[in-house]
């Protein structure tokens, strides 16, 4: 941050340069479209737009703290160094714990952010689905990841966009069908549904999330 501070300071003070004047216009304006969203705010993705821009003031404000480095003497030029090098090693040891954080704890509290088990549930579908009449999905009203099914089946794109797996044993349903489908669809089927879903019916098997909760329950059903 302190870096950004010095990028912001440099772009004002160099305000008849069109490539500063930019910069100060996208860090103003970056938040506009972010604001006028509804839906799951906060949300982080809404400004990544601005990742870019923090970036490249940061390396201003590199460049412009070395220029102010290269310009001190004496004393003031050790003291200077000094400092440097401090933050220097602050820097390091932030990386660090943004390293370890990101590969060891946000993969295991953020997996359900991530649709984790889709591929796991998916694999599984695939390597039986010749024992089951019907693969019935559940999936969300809102956000319904579709895209997984198609893509761990290797579905013909052209196919997909004109049928919409309409002639493959593989359905859609939401939470609320659920429940009316799973007593009236005839035939051996396969149900992956959420944790909440088809509650007192034993899974022939669980996935998990990397913290232990259920990701999918596979359910088989006979009609």
């Amino acid at each position: 941050m302190p870096l950004v501070v010095i990028g912001i300071i440099s772009c004002i003070r160099s305000w008849k340069n069109p490539d500063a004047r930019f910069l100060i216009f996208w860090l103003l304006t970056y938040g506009i479209p972010a604001s006028l969203t509804v839906e799951n705010i906060p949300h982080g993705l809404r400004a990544a737009t601005a990742i870019p821009l923090y970036e490249i003031l940061s390396a201003i404000g590199i460049y412009c703290a070395c220029g102010w480095l290269r310009s001190l003497a004496g004393w003031k030029r050790r003291m200077g160094l000094l400092g440097a090098w401090l933050f220097a090693v602050c820097a390091a040891a932030n990386v660090y714990i943004f390293f370890h954080h990101y590969v060891y704890r946000y993969p295991v509290y953020a997996a359900h952010s991530w649709d984790y088990g889709w591929r796991e549930a998916m694999e599984y579908a695939i390597s039986v689905e010749n024992d089951y009449d019907h693969v019935v999905l559940t999936v969300l009203s809102v956000g319904t990841p579709t895209m997984y099914p198609p893509f761990y089946l290797r579905y013909d794109p052209a196919e997909y966009q004109r049928s919409k797996l309409g002639k493959s044993k593989y359905q859609f349903v939401t939470p609320e069908v659920m429940p009316g489908l799973f007593t009236t669809l005839k035939g051996r089927t396969l149900y992956l549904v959420r944790e909440q879903e088809l509650r007192g019916i034993p899974p022939l098997k669980i996935i998990r999330f990397p913290d232990g909760r259920i990701a999918f329950k596979i359910i088989e059903r006979v009609n």
